[in-house]
């Protein structure tokens, strides 16, 4: 039998049902979280939840290796096939944010009107550096560039759930299982992976900046993140806070380092045009406004029903307003956690920030939150209401995600709010097994990955 017909089918259907089969997969995935968290909580869980755990890893890791099979088959519009183009552009060492170039070498495509308005009628979306994530992809068709980054996201993954239960979980040989379901069962993950977003290179990110804070190599991680995605920045208001010079030394050296390297391979009129013709000036609006964003900025502008030939939508008076008060709240808070030893929380605490105040915060951004999700599982044992507040918090948490991509907002709002209470609840910091790593010297080993 040609199994090629039949794949190319199965690719189709999939991409019609999108959004039928995340509710499908992501919505009855909601009540095993309280299940897998109720009966993780010893060193040994009970044998029905080790069953459970690899239950969900098998059954949710089938579906995303389904997911990639279709997506290789038939690659969508919708978000590879763009980043795997601006690398194709880039390349051919060509200005990849002149919109002409984009428009000539997409002749031979055939797009969508939308991804014409959005991808090729702008240009490259992303500072300089970025072009270097996806330079490699642009030298192979999509199909191998889809392989590749396919490969290069399950390793992310792996990476991702080692890390989460060294820093976060008990160190036992359960830790594992428990993270990957976990992080699984979030429909953000489902949807980067339908995507081929590269949220789980930023976690990665996250994960090892909180490990190697206090050393130049936290900064690598920082300015990495930063690459990979703007929202990573906002690591550096821990890092200014907490005094971190070491990772902001390193950050600014990499980020010099990585910029040379752009203007090496693509000259400086390329890397200039960036600041002199901002590509983020040519974006259609309604990247401000559509569901999937869910950002502070797009929840205000569909509130407030936003007129666009009044000016940048970033001035809005409400959305002005609402970001300053939340960036000085945040701010007191970080500071005030660091003072009072917690430095974790501190560092926590900018992560749910950082979705709610980044204008292209997409829904499936808040994969994020995997890193405070397990932070606050780690201390369940000293926050108010005891493990009980942990599983209520974090089963309400993928409630709100798992149910609509327009709840996404609401997980990333909670997260910061249950995150700003505990400075004042008098928790006191547990010891934890990333705790070593505060402290540079031979006991503060890298993480056996």
């Amino acid at each position: 039998m040609d199994l090629g017909p039949n794949l190319t089918a199965l690719a189709h259907q999939l991409h019609d049902l999108h959004k039928p089969l995340a509710d499908l997969i992501c919505i009855p995935g909601i009540p095993l979280v309280p299940f897998l968290l109720y009966w993780f909580q010893q060193g040994r869980p009970h044998r029905l939840a080790q069953r459970m755990a690899w239950g969900v890893i098998g059954a949710y890791g089938a579906t995303y290796a389904v997911i990639m099979v279709s997506e290789i088959v038939h690659p969508p519009e919708w978000d590879f096939l763009i980043s795997w183009f601006n690398g194709y552009v880039a390349a051919h060492r060509l200005n990849f944010y002149d919109p002409e170039v984009y428009r000539r070498l997409a002749d031979a495509l055939s797009l969508t009107p939308d991804v014409v308005r959005f991808v090729i009628s702008v240009g490259f979306h992303f500072p300089p550096p970025t072009i270097l994530l996806f330079l490699p992809f642009g030298f192979v068709g999509i199909h191998t560039a889809f392989v590749l980054w396919y490969a290069a996201m399950v390793a992310a993954i792996v990476l991702d759930v080692v890390l989460i239960a060294k820093l976060f979980l008990p160190d036992t040989r359960y830790a594992r299982s428990l993270a990957a379901a976990l992080l699984l069962l979030l429909r953000p993950a489902m949807a980067t992976v339908w995507f081929g977003q590269t949220n789980f290179f930023l976690v990665l990110m996250l994960l090892l900046f909180w490990h190697d804070r206090a050393r130049f190599r936290g900064g690598a991680w920082v300015a990495l993140a930063t690459v990979i995605k703007p929202i990573g920045a906002v690591l550096l208001l821990y890092a200014v806070i907490a005094r971190r010079w070491r990772a902001i030394v390193g950050t600014g050296v990499v980020l010099g380092v990585l910029s040379l390297v752009t203007i090496a391979i693509f000259g400086w009129d390329t890397f200039a045009t960036y600041f002199g013709h901002n590509p983020v000036s040519r974006m259609p609006t309604d990247v401000y406004v559509e569901r999937i964003n869910q950002s502070l900025l797009a929840t205000v502008l569909r509130f407030t029903e936003f007129d666009f030939s009044h000016g940048s939508p970033l001035l809005q008076p409400l959305f002005v307003v609402l970001a300053g008060t939340l960036a000085v709240a945040t701010t007191a808070l970080v500071y005030r956690a660091w003072a009072s030893g917690d430095d974790d929380l501190a560092l926590a605490l900018t992560i749910p920030f950082g979705l709610l105040v980044y204008p292209g915060t997409l829904a499936h951004y808040s994969v994020d939150l995997i890193v405070p999700f397990a932070f606050l599982w780690s201390r369940r044992r000293t926050l108010p209401g005891g493990p009980a507040a942990a599983v209520a918090f974090v089963t309400v948490e993928y409630a709100l995600l798992n149910s609509s991509v327009g709840l996404a907002i609401a997980g990333n709002a909670i997260a910061w709010v249950w995150l700003a209470m505990l400075p004042s609840s008098g928790v006191a910091r547990s010891a934890e097994p990333a705790r070593a790593a505060l402290t540079p010297g031979p006991s503060a080993a890298h993480p056996t990955l």
